[in-house]
């Protein structure tokens, strides 16, 4: 949460900047549903099933925002899932690691027949030939391919992930760490290109001009990620080593471990709101997907 929550203001202040009245009814509504899944996180499901779910629903957010990323240097807006790759890239690529970490939280937690983890192992090989088919489709073809995301969230990640199901000795949930860390770092460098590319001169005024200003150029936006920094440090150091109990339990909430998972189901059920540049849902559609299989772009 030390680095986690600045992020998590930044997304939610990002999301609000273009019309917050009209905004904070929809942002509400769905952190509030946000809300209900972190409940079941933690009163409902068992602490295994629980946290590979929500590994799993945050891996759909870091890779969604990774493929958006590609695109919205290109094109002026946030709606993820509007890259230019084939969709076998796209969904076979996430679809892929989910696989690989259903089949590593199989081995790691146990209770599961030689059957399932087969046929998930045949899934696996299947979709990774297709993903190699393509690639060499595309690259006869002289299409572009998407090298970077290709390299480290197939060929170096779901190795890692099959890895740590079947050799792993340590702590169970602490490679996640690892991952959130990635997905701040690359949202921050993503974020830097793009505000480069398309500052944001919005005319605020008044509280909204204090809160919002850091969407205007680079040297603002981390003039403010700094200050967050800070004020997140700072209940850190209150958090560990505050003498009085209420205000280091107060600090707690916002940093410490255990709230992590809350904070974090909060954060990626609210990045799926509609972005107000798309005004559609961000999730990918099933029609895009059957379309791209008819006209041969799958």
């Amino acid at each position: 949460m030390l680095v986690g929550g600045p992020h998590f203001v930044l997304g939610i202040l990002g999301y609000l900047a273009t019309d917050t009245r009209k905004l904070i009814g929809p942002f509400l509504t769905v952190a509030v549903f946000g809300g209900f899944l972190a409940l079941i996180f933690y009163r409902v499901l068992p602490d295994y099933l629980a946290y590979f779910l929500f590994l799993a629903y945050f891996m759909i957010h870091l890779l969604s925002n990774e493929q958006m990323f590609e695109s919205s240097i290109v094109k002026s807006d946030y709606r993820s899932w509007q890259n230019s790759w084939p969709r076998v890239f796209s969904w076979g690529s996430i679809a892929l690691i989910l696989i690989a970490l259903t089949i590593s939280a199989l081995r790691l937690f146990g209770g599961s027949s030689s059957l399932i983890l087969g046929s998930l192992w045949m899934l696996l090989l299947i979709l990774g030939g297709a993903l190699i088919y393509k690639y060499f489709e595309q690259t006869g073809n002289g299409q572009k391919i998407p090298h970077g995301f290709m390299v480290i969230f197939v060929l170096l990640l779901v190795p890692v992930i099959l890895f740590f199901g079947y050799f792993w000795n340590g702590l169970v949930f602490a490679p996640t760490v690892l991952l959130a860390i990635f997905h701040i770092v690359s949202w921050y460098v993503f974020y830097t290109r793009r505000l480069a590319k398309f500052p944001k001169n919005d005319e605020q005024v008044g509280l909204a001009k204090f809160i919002f200003y850091w969407r205007g150029n680079i040297k603002r936006f981390y003039f403010f990620v700094a200050i967050l920094q800070a004020i997140w440090l700072g209940l850190f150091l209150l958090y560990f080593y505050s003498p009085v109990a209420y205000i280091a339990n107060s600090a707690g909430i916002l940093i410490s471990p255990l709230w992590a998972p809350f904070w974090t189901i909060m954060h990626v059920t609210t990045s799926f709101l509609p972005k107000p540049a798309g005004g559609k849902f961000t999730l990918p559609s099933f029609s895009l997907v059957r379309t791209a299989f008819r006209s041969g772009q799958a």
